[in-house]
């Protein structure tokens, strides 16, 4: 019983509000950044290493998190090896702006989709 009443303490508010993680870009190209939003709402997939232990992911443990319109950070902002402060979204609590009726779309989806890897919004990103 106490078992689940910690896992249930530990995941519940990460799954309701976001979770806060520090991680470095990797495999990132320039070509992985959609073009930007306008009319077409565009989705990118990057790759992150988790730098810290985070609730049920371990350090180093890699996941994809998907940006909506990621030139809203600034396309300056994304580089290979870079350090990030993230707030991820689960795809099971998306934030209100992934759930709108957008047609999105995402140029990555199809090559990272045969990765057994977690996936996650990215709610807000701070360049560390």
């Amino acid at each position: 019983m106490h078992q689940v009443l910690i896992f249930c303490c530990l995941l519940l508010p990460n799954l309701a509000f976001g979770q806060v993680v520090k991680v470095k870009l990797i495999h990132f190209s320039a070509d992985s950044l959609p073009p930007n939003c306008g009319y077409s709402q565009y989705v990118a997939t990057l790759r992150f290493r988790l730098l810290e232990t985070e609730g049920l992911h371990k350090k180093g443990e890699e996941i994809l998190v998907k940006f909506m319109c990621p030139e809203r950070f600034g396309r300056e902002v994304y580089a290979n090896n870079r350090t990030y402060q993230l707030t991820l979204h689960s795809p099971l609590t998306e934030p209100e702006w992934a759930q709108k009726e957008f047609s999105l779309s995402d140029l990555a989806v199809e090559s990272l989709a045969k990765e057994p890897r977690p996936f996650f919004w990215c709610g807000t990103l701070k360049r560390l």
